[in-house]
């Protein structure tokens, strides 16, 4: 199935490297839907996958329905996300849940929970045959309401003004048309840059082990929870929300100078005083933008790394609260 969905999308204008990676579908950022090449959906299954999930994860997983997913991350003792991910129950397996995350941290989530699995009553695997799209909820919805008998065959659940859907090649295939009906289909870069524009963080290769979530505004987005028990890093989490300040928020910057965007830079002051991190960007219209945690009482930087920049802040679409909280 694998080959005949890669030698669909070549008919249908995806530009492939030749390393048969999907790059892009040539289409600007004006897609209505994105296909998110870039991630992976794993599966949890067992006895113990519910119990197991809740001492992981920062999300408390009885707020997590077929339809609603919830922002949750691993963190490590330090109390910083090592994996981020969307998780939300299977719709064909009782104990079961799907698993959302950037295919360049599923080795990563395997190694970290090999150990905690041995003792549980639950398998970790990859779905090979699921794939994931995101849309403006609008037009997500309207997808889903003209494919109408097979609509069952597409899981959906919404964050801020998107939606997220997951479905197989074959129904993929299979509604193509409607697809196209809603405006061209766009790739990775589409949904990253919704991403962005949303103030959803994720974990990639380069920024793992240095946020608190509550920087990242997991916390704003139902993704810490501060009274569901233990998991891992929890003290740390939790220390920091009834007796820190937390000075550090997730905010989205841009800079019309053309710089790398890569996870883990250092955003600094003109005196060379490291100021943050970015968490992940990309370069649109012109312009770089990047989701970046940062001081929130100092003023914007000036320099990623060594390469001065002028820097402007961004709207997010929800509200920050006060400094230190």
């Amino acid at each position: 199935m694998q080959a005949q969905w890669t030698q669909f999308l070549a008919q249908q204008g995806a530009v492939f490297s030749t390393e048969n990676t999907l790059l892009h579908f040539g289409t600007p950022f004006d897609n209505a839907i994105a296909y998110r090449h870039d991630w992976q959906i794993m599966n949890l299954i067992g006895d113990d996958a519910h119990t197991f999930l809740q001492g992981q994860l920062t999300c408390d997983m009885a707020e997590a329905t077929v339809s609603t997913a919830c922002l949750g991350a691993h963190l490590s003792l330090q109390g910083r996300a090592l994996v981020t991910l969307w998780v939300l129950p299977h719709p064909h397996e009782e104990k079961g849940f799907r698993l959302l995350l950037p295919t360049t941290q599923v080795q990563a989530l395997q190694t970290l929970w090999e150990k905690y699995l041995l003792f549980s009553r639950s398998t970790l695997s990859v779905e090979k045959e699921a794939l994931l799209f995101s849309a403006p909820t609008e037009q997500a919805n309207a997808l889903i309401a003209n494919l109408e008998n097979d609509a069952q065959g597409w899981q959906q659940f919404q964050q801020q003004s998107h939606s997220y859907l997951i479905t197989s090649p074959c129904r993929a295939m299979a509604a193509w048309p409607e697809l196209n009906a809603l405006g061209s289909v766009g790739g990775a870069w589409q949904g990253h840059w919704w991403d962005i524009t949303n103030g959803i963080a994720h974990i990639y290769p380069g920024a793992e082990n240095k946020f608190l979530p509550q920087a990242m505004n997991y916390d704003l987005l139902n993704g810490v929870s501060f009274n569901k028990g233990c998991y891992t890093g929890q003290e740390v989490v939790a220390r920091m929300k009834f007796k820190g300040q937390l000075r550090q928020r997730l905010h989205h910057l841009s800079w019309p100078e053309e710089t790398a965007t890569t996870p883990g830079l250092t955003l600094r002051d003109n005196n060379g005083r490291a100021l943050g991190h970015v968490v992940s960007g990309l370069r649109h219209s012109n312009n770089t933008h990047v989701l970046a945690v940062l001081r929130r009482d100092k003023e914007l930087p000036s320099a990623l790394e060594d390469t001065s920049i002028y820097t402007h802040l961004q709207t997010l679409p929800y509200a920050l609260p006060e400094i230190g909280q």
